[in-house]
């Protein structure tokens, strides 16, 4: 038999195959379904899964941007309150927003939010959770449900800088040693006060929470156990009467120094209109047009017809000293149109040099404008802002009567020491005003100052043109943040509301 090969070879080979071991795994018959329905069983898995993360992630980011907006509600009452008066604030606001949002088309409820208010370092961190959030998919692996959570943590921190600040800078208060008769530490009617460190006058700004007690400037607890001449305490000054712009020279704490200032041109700022002005306007000749300025507006020495009404002679009492106060250049000659109008601070006729500032924001068409409406210019404790001259009581009398007029119902409630009004604490007479040390004006006239802080004030009506400009002292300033400008020096009254985690 050797060399002779045996018959059907190949079907004996075949066969023994079947029996042999490994010989399955030369067979592929059938596999390919196997494969396919253990990949679709892992398919299916992953697409459920991944609609339930989906949906899960973005209930978890309902959840944050409900925790992100609490938080932030909650230390904004940190703007309007002191910190050891807005704990229980703050945590309304924190919840009433957390409420007013849903996680997966349900409203949160308030059981669902946790608030943590830490009145020392004015922070409000918020959590909210959401337990027993349906899945669809994940069923199929026996999870029903899950919890979803986020927290955030906002603060409210110290700015340099603010915004819609209103053209009145006011003297921190201090103390004063020769002209407060009966010793109570405040300014009362009659008391005529002078700055005088020379004579023992001392002035400490206020620097926030935790600061020391003989600090005098608003804020502070300097005058908490003193009684006004309303028989009434406040503390730190919340809610204590403040004048804002003096009439009376003789209330002048510096001769001629009457407290506007000037502001940086807003283009985009709205107008509130323009009131005649009785008595008040200057000369209409010409081109120059505007309604009067100065002490009350008119001697008017335009050329043209005009009607010169008024009895003072404010802007004309500056162009003569201008060159007494530092500013460079000769007095111009008088415009063509007189020079009390809105043609420039000049009138139309003239230019003359303006020193350091480039005069674009002065005048009292500008200053009555900035009373009566929100002027954006992004004002800091870092730069040098010129001084307004004259009196400017006509002016301030229209713009703030233009600024009363937009909640002319609103009014001070002495006996819940609130606002009331139907906008709350965002009413437009709610506003924002400059404090500047004492010691930064020291003689009449043109001259730059800086401010050190700033602050929110209720604007009173003022009963007649002659009569000054008061308000109630509130608290903390709604400042410029990171993301606008903010002045290296910090004002311990200017907050800026930011998200910290």
């Amino acid at each position: 038999m050797k060399g002779r090969s045996i018959p059907n070879q190949g079907f004996i080979r075949r066969s023994l195959g079947r029996f042999l071991p490994g010989g399955w795994v030369s067979d592929e018959r059938g596999s390919v379904s196997v494969t396919v329905a253990i990949s679709m069983t892992a398919l299916i898995a992953i697409m459920a899964l991944g609609i339930d993360l989906g949906a899960l992630l973005n209930a978890r980011s309902e959840a944050q941007r409900a925790a992100d907006a609490a938080a932030l509600a909650g230390a904004s009452a940190f703007l309007e309150y002191q910190q050891d008066q807005a704990r229980a604030e703050a945590v309304r606001r924190a919840i009433d927003f957390a409420t007013s949002n849903e996680i997966r088309n349900e409203p949160i409820r308030a059981e669902d939010v946790s608030v943590w208010v830490d009145t020392d370092s004015s922070t409000v961190r918020t959590a909210i959770r959401r337990e027993g959030v349906d899945t669809w998919f994940a069923r199929i692996f026996g999870v029903d449900e899950v919890n979803v959570a986020a927290a955030a943590t906002a603060w409210a921190g110290a700015a340099g800088a603010a915004q819609c600040v209103k053209p009145f800078a006011v003297p921190d208060l201090w103390e004063e040693t020769g002209d407060d008769w009966n010793r109570n530490r405040l300014w009362d009617e009659g008391e005529r006060w002078r700055y005088e460190p020379e004579n023992g006058d001392r002035y400490e700004r206020y620097s926030g929470a935790g600061s020391d007690w003989g600090e005098t400037g608003y804020g502070s607890g300097w005058r908490d156990s003193q009684v006004d001449g309303m028989g009434r305490m406040y503390d730190r000054d919340y809610g204590r009467r403040i004048t804002i712009k003096v009439t009376d020279p003789r209330d002048a704490y510096v001769p001629s120094f009457f407290l506007p200032w000037v502001l940086p041109p807003d283009p985009d700022q709205p107008d509130c209109g323009s009131q005649p002005g009785g008595g008040n306007r200057g000369g209409r000749g010409g081109n120059d047009q505007g309604g009067g300025n100065g002490d009350s507006g008119g001697t008017g020495t335009g050329t043209g017809p005009g009607d010169n009404n008024g009895g003072g002679a404010g802007w004309l009492k500056w162009r003569e000293k201008r060159g007494d106060l530092g500013v460079s250049g000769p007095p111009d000659p008088p415009g063509p149109g007189g020079n009390n109008g809105n043609g420039g601070t000049d009138g139309n006729g003239g230019n003359g040099g303006n020193g350091r500032d480039d005069g674009q924001g002065r005048g009292a068409a500008r200053y009555r404008q900035n009373i009566c409406s929100c002027n954006r210019s992004i004002i800091d404790l870092d730069t040098e802002y010129l001084i307004e001259p004259g009196n400017m009581v006509g002016p301030t009398y229209q713009g703030v009567q233009q600024l009363i007029d937009q909640d002319p119902d609103a009014r001070w409630d002495s006996r819940s020491n609130s606002v009331v009004s139907e906008y709350g604490m965002d009413s437009p007479r709610v506003v924002t005003v400059a404090l500047f040390d004492p010691a930064e004006i020291t003689k009449p006239g043109r001259q730059y100052l800086k401010f050190n802080n700033f602050a929110r004030v209720f604007i009173e009506e003022q009963a007649s043109p002659r009569d000054p400009v008061t308000g109630r002292f509130l608290y903390y300033v709604h400042g410029v943040g990171l993301r606008g400008r903010s002045g290296q020096t910090m004002g311990s009254l200017v907050r800026v509301l930011q998200l910290i985690r």
